[in-house]
């Protein structure tokens, strides 16, 4: 069985200084050595994964996605300037998008074919994204949590890939991300804070159950778990909230890439467009 192993690619320092601050910059070059960090990891295992470019990360380094194409890896989307579907409307996702592709194209000379909302923001609420993403050419998605995850997730969706009615006569390959079962509940176990945080053998044991179901885990990581640098700002944080969300993102960061290049070494992991 493979697995799917795929790279949000997105900057953590202009994300969290617009979440913090209500600053709106471009991606700071920490992208560059964290995602370098990163490919070399994939390169030693032998791995080739899905990136999910942000378009403003393609804009401004657009020598990055090329490296990343040219290491063999496939080109997916993650919207333009990281908003949320569920804080956006059809016309507004669909401009989105559009800038991200064209972006991506431009850096690369891809047009992606999958698509990744940021935050796993496609809900039961939002499905309508369904229908943006099949007019504008994308062939599948992996946003959805098929658990409940407080800020994202859907209780009771597949846990196998899956095929949406995306309206119009059209459909999309929804490729779920990897929960594990304990004592009858699904809970996230997809990687990033779920890979630094929970105990290893609960990553392990999302990757063996859908193994012997038959259907591929999907996993994700950021290039920031991999920055060799901690995660810090020159200016103070302004709250107490604020102290503690950066202080979560630094959390057992040492743990991403040894656990990760252990999962990578135990199973065959692959690109997700082969998964639909």
């Amino acid at each position: 069985m493979r697995h799917g192993i795929s790279v949000d690619l997105e900057d953590w320092f202009s994300l969290v200084r617009r979440r913090i601050w209500g600053i709106d910059g471009p991606p700071t070059d920490r992208v560059i050595a964290a995602t370098t960090v990163l490919l070399d990891l994939l390169d030693r295992t032998s791995t080739k994964a899905t990136f999910f470019v942000l378009g403003r990360v393609a804009e401004t380094y657009p020598d990055l996605v090329r490296e990343v194409k040219g290491r063999g890896h496939e080109i997916g989307t993650h919207g333009h300037a990281h908003e949320r579907v569920d804080r956006s409307g059809p016309e507004a996702f669909a401009e989105d998008l559009r800038r991200s592709t064209v972006a991506i194209e431009a850096a690369c000379g891809v047009r992606p074919a999958g698509h990744r909302a940021p935050e796993f923001s496609i809900s039961r609420e939002t499905t309508w994204a369904y229908g943006v993403l099949a007019a504008e050419g994308l062939r599948y998605d992996s946003s959805v949590f098929p658990a409940s995850a407080g800020r994202y997730g859907i209780a009771g969706a597949p846990v196998a890939p899956y095929t949406v009615d995306a309206g119009g006569g059209r459909t999309l390959r929804e490729l779920p991300l990897a929960t594990v079962r304990i004592a009858g509940r699904r809970f996230p176990a997809a990687g990033g804070g779920y890979l630094r945080i929970l105990p290893y053998l609960l990553i392990d044991a999302a990757v063996r159950q859908a193994g012997a179901a038959g259907r591929p885990a999907v996993l994700y990581v950021h290039p920031y778990e991999f920055d060799p640098r901690p995660l810090t700002f020159d200016e103070p944080l302004p709250s107490l909230r604020a102290r503690a969300f950066v202080a979560a993102q630094n959390a057992f960061r040492g743990r991403a890439a040894p656990r990760l290049e252990r999962l990578l070494r135990t199973y065959e992991f692959g690109p997700l467009e082969g998964l639909t």
